[in-house]
């Protein structure tokens, strides 16, 4: 087992750390966070990524100019340490690798980063708090909004409608499907 809780495992029953597990992490002796412990989690949101990327675009064997699934996450991870900023936290290594994706494929894969974040707690709406605190981060488990392909709806109504007064209903209507749709 080593210094690690949890082997790193896509499976979420054999390695079960999310985001919100920044915040418990045991301490050193001089009252700091145990890195181990912080770079488990984040271990483990990059091991998920490596396999979906993986399983998006195949394995390749060719280490230095392979096109698989497995170079384009490698590529990712290192351009995203390229353009983070000093002293990151975990939303802004993810939004690294999500600027890096955006840099070098166009951005064709920022709903599966976000999805894979999202599943481990680092969602669309997650918050890092401080970069100098581990305790302050707020999980979310939501991916970007585009990424649901969905037709989204939301209303609102007059809440309290006297007799004569008119009623106001206001319709907000977002196509985040694929396809154009009418009626």
């Amino acid at each position: 087992k080593g210094i690690r809780r949890f082997p790193y495992s896509t499976d979420m029953t054999k390695s079960p750390l999310t985001f919100e597990d920044v915040a418990t992490v045991s301490l050193t002796p001089q009252g700091e966070p145990s890195p181990h412990a912080l770079g488990e989690v984040w271990g483990n949101m990059l091991w998920d990524l490596y396999w979906a990327m993986v399983d998006e675009y195949g394995w390749d064997a060719d280490l230095y100019t392979g096109t698989g699934g497995n170079n384009m996450t490698l590529q990712l991870v290192f351009e995203g340490l390229k353009v983070q900023p000093c002293d990151p936290g975990f939303i802004d290594g993810r939004d690294a690798i999500i600027a890096a994706d955006e840099a070098l494929f166009n951005g064709a894969n920022r709903c599966l980063i976000y999805e894979v974040f999202a599943r481990r707690g680092l969602g669309y709406l997650a918050s890092q708090g401080s970069n100098y605190s581990h305790g302050d981060g707020v999980s979310s488990f939501e991916t970007f909004p585009l990424c649901i392909e969905e037709l989204k709806l939301s209303k609102t109504v007059t809440p309290l409608i006297y007799a004569g007064e008119n009623i106001d209903i206001n319709l907000h209507v977002v196509n985040h499907r694929p396809l154009t749709l009418t009626g």
